[in-house]
């Protein structure tokens, strides 16, 4: 649907060449994670901790098993990859750390391959869900600067901004205390409230214009039943290896994750590979609303590491990248990039898929922060 291969034809079952898919420029792997969504099956994973170290414990078996691509490896992802990027980024390093210092793993075992370092490059996150609880004020003002809401309704969601804000951030402390993960049954009330809040507030007045939260051009949703039926095609599925029908919602895993994880904040964890030295880039289409480019924009200039005063004080300037037209904006310093993508919506390399594939080009061969 985005950046692999082969795209899917309006029948629903015939493919065609993808010429702007990822794998043009570099080996690929595609995770259905968490355990369960997609075709995925294992254990129900009820905090990102276990999210986390199931994925990283399935990088480390896969490289034990294919050791020639445990070379210049990167991580990517959109949305709420905003939290499952910088953690497993965060995590590899860790590991690596510890390997290099000779101290042994807490959960290896006799029956487990050897652990090896994991040559990590950089990660990429794309219309990234990583610090929602400073995310009301950007909210507002894209749904004014979109033209989605009038200016009344826009003078309410500023109204809203501090006391939202102010529940959210209550909700993220109380989180960072708990013993055992929250769920929809067990998630503290100063949560709930905040949920409710937030999406009464910053989402349902966008909603409620009829516009699409992810590509405020669109209205309604986004149909995806095609997909649905290619996946879930008896051939497919044998040819794929898949047991269970695929699904474009799992509604245990969200509703655990959600209200566990979604008003926790992973800016220290970008932090820390920022300052190992670790290429990062994030990138946002300029349409979507949920996770918008104001909200990306925002978060990167709160984050605290040595590069960050000379990236606040770094203009956006027109990206065209060896394009004939600009691409979007870019604001870049040292091993940090940040790129407002013009005309997409939350699905970047859906929207525009010449300009995703030169945009990931560019950051893996680091030609992006060449003259950073």
């Amino acid at each position: 649907m985005e950046n692999g291969p082969c795209r899917l034809l309006s029948d629903g079952i015939t493919t065609e060449y993808n010429p702007y898919g990822w794998n043009e420029v570099s080996n690929m792997i595609w995770l259905d994670q968490p355990a369960g969504t997609g075709y995925s099956m294992g254990k129900h994973e009820h905090s990102l901790t276990e999210v986390r170290d199931d994925l990283y414990n399935f990088l480390q078996a896969f490289f034990h098993h294919f050791p020639e691509y445990n070379r210049n490896f990167h991580l990517a992802g959109e949305s709420f990859a905003g939290h499952y990027i910088p953690v497993i980024g965060d995590k590899i390093l860790q590991e690596n750390k510890r390997m290099h210092q000779g101290s042994p793993s807490m959960w290896k075992s006799m029956s487990t391959p050897p652990e090896q370092r994991i040559d990590f490059r950089g990660m990429a996150i794309g219309n990234g869900d990583t610090d929602n609880p400073h995310s009301a004020p950007y909210m507002a003002e894209m749904a004014m600067a979109s033209g989605a809401v009038n200016r009344t309704t826009y003078q309410q969601m500023l109204a809203s901004v501090d006391s939202t804000t102010e529940l959210m951030l209550r909700c993220t402390a109380i989180l960072g205390n708990l013993k055992q993960p929250a769920s929809l049954f067990t998630a503290p009330e100063t949560c709930l409230d905040a949920n409710l809040e937030y999406m009464m507030n910053f989402l349902a007045p966008v909603e409620a214009t009829g516009r699409n939260i992810y590509d405020l051009r669109l209205n309604g949703t986004y149909n995806f039943t095609r997909y649905i039926n290619f996946l879930n095609n008896a051939t497919i599925m044998n040819t794929l290896g898949a047991v269970k029908k695929w699904k474009p919602i799992n509604y245990r895993v969200t509703l655990d994750l959600y209200f566990d994880d979604t008003y926790r904040i992973y800016n220290p964890q970008v932090e820390r590979v920022l300052e190992a030295g670790v290429k990062v880039l994030i990138y946002a289409g300029d349409k979507d609303h949920l996770c918008n480019w104001l909200v990306n924009d925002a978060w990167t200039k709160r984050l605290q590491w040595s590069g960050a005063q000379q990236f606040v004080h770094k203009p956006l300037e027109l990206y065209q990248a060896g394009t004939e037209e600009a691409v979007g904006e870019m604001r870049r310093t040292q091993n940090l990039a940040f790129v407002r993508v013009y005309n997409a919506g939350h699905l970047v390399p859906h929207d525009q898929p010449k300009n995703s594939l030169v945009i990931i080009e560019q950051f893996l061969n680091g030609n992006m922060f060449a003259s950073a």
